[in-house]
């Protein structure tokens, strides 16, 4: 007898049709799935039907009840919860069927199996809590109180996305692997396949590749937040991508800030320019749709926006382009190293233009972000224009024709906003929107 394990499918539709052909072929003649049926991909409804025709015994999964409960949550969520993850528990409700949520709800946390007298207890995380996780790593100490806990023979969970199979007082846990969002850096669908022989029980994790591109290419045309996207092509959590992001971003701050030193740069100023540029990205992200890398990128270009002062100012910009563009000890990939080049070029001179070569050298896609961080450089550098960081804080009110910004500072900062006003050209040419300054005083004084 052949059994197949799913788990943690989360409307990957693609993954799991490519899973259910092999388990055919595989000869299994039951499915049972162990819960996180939807969350983060953007079949969810369909993998639910398409599950349901399979007639598979199945559990609910954490971000199953989650979803469910979304309403309830939705406010505090919103506060409390990272934006890439509220945004997934929000879309997937909005794209979940009356009858779909019926059927989620009316799926139980846990199931006793037995075939040919082997007990099986499935769980989504552990037999003790939904949301407990179980890994490889788990502490020995902990899988042994919960096989001294359970009445079962082998104990099946999901919830953490990877294999494993540990035997412990005689119990064996195992974990499938994810379906539709593995976590071990392997985008293939992961399963597991029981055979079961007098009593005997063999365990083989099968890894089956899918049409990722299909599933990120759906992802993007629903907008779904960049790092979602990454978590499903590179096989990683969101949660782990963040650390990730954060050791990077560590990594090539420091080494830039290494190349600004070295180019004697004016620090204050610098740092002055790249924090209100921050604050201008912060809060006009509705308008420009940019994400990480490009809030990253726009850190960059604006702290060594200056440092082709190194040879006098004339043509200031541009030296600090191909300052950039030789700086070989920026972790960054030939791409990302040209766009942060332009953004630091663009910060005064003329516009971007098709006839400069080295713009035009970018795909049209790249040419967007340029010039959409340009215009946030350029115009954080005119409001320090007397370099003296009078400015200390900026907000920004949106309305159909204009972008209004406020200017919070202890005096009236009369350069910083005609020239703040001036250095808005690009801004208003790619966002179309006319730019208003006006102060506001300090609470401080």
């Amino acid at each position: 007898m052949k059994i197949a394990l799913l788990a943690d499918i989360h409307g990957n539709l693609p993954a799991l049709e490519s899973v259910l052909k092999d388990v055919h072929k595989q000869g299994c003649e039951e499915i049972w799935h162990l819960g996180d049926l939807v969350g983060y991909g953007p079949f969810p409804e369909q993998s639910v039907q398409r599950l349901c025709r399979e007639k598979a015994m199945s559990i609910v999964g954490n971000y199953d009840l989650k979803v469910l409960e979304f309403k309830k949550k939705e406010d505090e969520w919103k506060e409390k919860k990272d934006p890439a993850k509220f945004f997934s528990f929000q879309w997937t409700h909005r794209q979940l069927s009356v009858s779909t949520k019926r059927y989620l709800a009316a799926l139980p946390e846990k199931m006793v199996l037995q075939r040919q007298s082997v007990r099986f207890l499935l769980v989504h995380g552990s037999p003790e809590a939904i949301d407990e996780p179980l890994t490889k790593d788990t502490p020995r100490r902990r899988f042994q109180e919960l096989a001294s806990a359970v009445n079962a023979d082998i104990v099946l969970c999901g919830h953490t996305h990877e294999y494993f199979l540990k035997t412990f007082n005689g119990k064996k846990f195992i974990n499938p692997g994810s379906v539709g969002r593995p976590f071990d850096s392997d985008p293939r669908a992961s399963y597991a396949v029981l055979t079961m022989e007098n009593k005997k029980v063999q365990v083989k994790n099968i890894r089956i590749a899918y049409d990722v591109k299909r599933v990120a290419e759906k992802m993007k045309k629903e907008k779904f937040p960049e790092m979602l996207i990454r978590s499903l092509t590179t096989a990683r959590s969101v949660d782990q991508l963040k650390k990730e992001d954060e050791a990077f971003q560590v990594k090539i701050l420091s080494q830039a800030l290494q190349l600004a030193q070295r180019c004697h740069y004016e620090k204050k100023h610098s740092h002055q320019v790249a924090r209100i540029a921050l604050e201008l990205f912060d809060q006009l992200g509705e308008l420009h749709g940019c994400g990480p890398s490009e809030r990253l990128w726009l850190q960059l270009g604006s702290l060594l926006h200056d440092i082709g002062w190194i040879q006098g100012g004339f043509r200031h910009h541009k030296t600090a382009r191909d300052l950039i563009m030789g700086a070989k000890e920026l972790p960054l990939d030939p791409c990302a190293r040209r766009v942060v080049a332009l953004i630091a070029r663009y910060h005064r001179g003329a516009l971007p233009k098709r006839t400069h070569q080295c713009l035009d050298d970018l795909k049209p896609a790249d040419q967007k972000i340029v010039k959409k961080l340009a215009a946030l450089l350029r115009m954080a550098d005119g409001l320090d224009r007397s370099h003296l960081n009078l400015i200390e804080a900026v907000d920004c009110e949106c309305s159909s024709q204009k972008i209004k910004i406020i200017l919070k500072a202890a005096q009236l900062p009369r350069a910083e906003m005609v020239y703040g006003k001036k250095k808005a050209d690009l801004f208003k040419q790619v966002f179309r929107k006319d730019v208003e300054f006006c102060w506001q005083r300090s609470s401080a004084t």
